[in-house]
């Protein structure tokens, strides 16, 4: 026999308790839900930082070195700055980490560590990007 109560149309089971979901959700099964999700992109953000290195890349157009860079570099490496000849950003990342302009950048390509504020000038080959952290 159906039971009708504040927010419930469910059947009793034999032990007298709601045998379904309520037909609408009380305010403990919503924080309930908003805790889990609020846990998982905790998690899911701390995993994703765990695995990105901080390394940023510097390219120039035109660029000898940067173009043998860039072939070294896996095809989903995404945290770039490309400029001109002039030193004017054409590509890449919207806000970069330090300007374009800055004098810790003497040549390219040219790479910056995000986190431990690490830099270095030159080609990286495919040993040094693995010690980066990039594959």
């Amino acid at each position: 026999m159906p039971v009708f109560g504040p927010g419930f149309v469910v059947d009793k089971s034999p032990a007298g308790l709601p045998a379904g979901l309520p037909a609408r959700y009380p305010r403990r099964y919503l924080l309930i839900a908003a805790v889990v999700v609020v846990a998982v992109v905790i998690v899911a953000s701390l995993y994703a930082r765990r695995r990105s290195p901080g390394w940023v890349y510097y390219s120039r157009e035109g660029c000898g070195f940067c173009a043998k860079q860039d072939a070294l570099l896996p095809p989903n490496f995404r945290a770039f700055v490309k400029v001109d000849r002039r030193g004017a950003q054409v590509g890449g990342l919207a806000r970069p980490p330090i300007p374009t302009n800055s004098p810790l950048i003497r040549g390219y390509p040219f790479w910056y560590n995000v986190r431990t504020k690490e830099h270095k000038a030159g080609l990286q080959g495919a040993e040094s990007l693995a010690r980066m952290g990039i594959r």
